[in-house]
């Protein structure tokens, strides 16, 4: 299952029988649960998905690209809020040069989305997710007690990013007292690159989904701000105690075949989490206590006008620490990925929850439920 199946079976019936048929191993309830997923799923499309399967310059015409027809697709598709109209229609127009047969049907949804689209209910798949977990997390999260970070960031100097990556990386690893909490390290090598981009830090990319086949670190150089604190604890969500360490668990321990690469609530869940929990640090703290203020959505109703004023919030909230550029990426993820960035946050206090409240002793019993349980996704509120 690839990792963004949720926000591509909407467009892509064959993808959606492709799950129907993954889920069909599960247990009873599990499928069940993963069922209310694919219909919930299923029910939008976003232009910005579009967009991006039509990067590449092809001869085809919309009929030949095994998507739904314009008017199904046009049922289907999400509101397009003002805040991120413009880099959608300057993306809108790339594609078209690129491909410009499909300039009439593209101007065609980008008008239906901006007056018609639809507003999900952003709280639905968490419902079907947590289940009566959900308001326990979200009181979970409310009573953390506020935590404010005033140091200025130190930044880092491009060619300073490799070597930093690789000290931090070799200590942490090497670290008793991690290797206790979170289990010990045990990918013997994965590739390492470098690349631009207009957000982000670094990702990591583990051998099932990358094209390459291979577990890679890829370091980013952006816009933004290039700097320690954040670089150092993504490099923890990334690699160790985070996703590398995540998937080779997996690997490692697992006997049951069905593993969700798309289950965003537990596989960013679990990195968000050590994220805030490697080192005990000021700036480790503020994350934890203040990664609330993007579960905005969550308070919305289906009308586009309290949708509009809470991406409002979010998009305030990041031009804090932010450019313009990267604060409207991030709302494109909020509003044409429903739940996506917020399944980070959401996973991630859940964990947090249970370990507090004495369920788990430590994150890697954690993992230990997983190899006990058998199926790994978004199977929370069943755990």
């Amino acid at each position: 299952m690839t990792w963004d199946w949720r926000y591509k079976i909407g467009l892509q019936p064959s993808l959606k029988q492709t799950i129907r048929d993954k889920i069909n191993i599960l247990p009873k309830k599990q499928k069940e649960l993963y069922q209310d997923l694919i219909f919930y799923f299923n029910q939008y499309i976003s232009l910005h998905s579009i967009l991006e399967k039509l990067h590449s310059p092809t001869e085809k015409q919309w009929d030949q690209l095994n998507f739904p027809t314009i008017s199904l697709t046009k049922g289907k598709l999400l509101w397009i809020p003002p805040l991120i109209q413009e880099p959608i229609e300057r993306l809108m127009n790339e594609i078209i040069v690129v491909n410009p047969q499909f300039e009439d049907i593209l101007r065609e949804l980008f008008d239906h989305g901006v007056h018609a689209g639809k507003v999900p209910d952003y709280k639905q798949q968490f419902s079907i997710i947590f289940g009566h977990y959900f308001p326990k997390v979200i009181d979970h999260a409310n009573n953390l007690a506020p935590f404010s970070y005033q140091t200025p960031k130190q930044m880092i100097d491009e060619q300073d990013i490799l070597p930093f990556a690789e000290k931090t990386l070799d200590e942490i690893i090497h670290n008793e007292t991690i290797n206790q909490a979170y289990g010990t390290f045990n990918i013997e090598n994965y590739e390492t690159t470098i690349k631009k981009n207009i957000g982000g830090f670094a990702e990591f990319w583990p051998r099932e989904i990358n094209d390459n086949n291979t577990d890679e670190l890829v370091l980013i150089i952006n816009e933004n701000s290039l700097n320690y604190a954040d670089l150092e604890l993504t490099l923890y969500h990334e690699v160790y105690p985070g996703h590398g360490h995540f998937y080779e668990w997996a690997r490692n321990k697992r006997s049951f075949p069905f593993f969700d690469h798309g289950a965003n609530a537990l596989i960013e869940g679990w990195a968000t989490y050590v994220e805030w929990h490697t080192v005990n640090n000021e700036y480790a703290r503020y994350l934890r206590a203040n990664a609330k203020r993007n579960l905005e959505l969550l308070k919305a109703n289906t009308s586009k006008q309290s949708v509009n004023e809470k991406l409002e919030t979010l998009y305030n909230d990041s031009r804090r620490s932010n450019t313009e550029n990267q604060a409207k990426y991030s709302l494109i993820y909020f509003s044409q990925y429903p739940g996506f960035l917020e399944s980070y946050y959401l996973g991630a206090y859940w964990l947090d929850y249970k370990i507090t409240a004495g369920d788990f002793s430590a994150p890697k019993d954690f993992l230990q439920h997983l190899v006990d349980q058998g199926a790994w996704g978004d199977f929370f509120k069943l755990w």
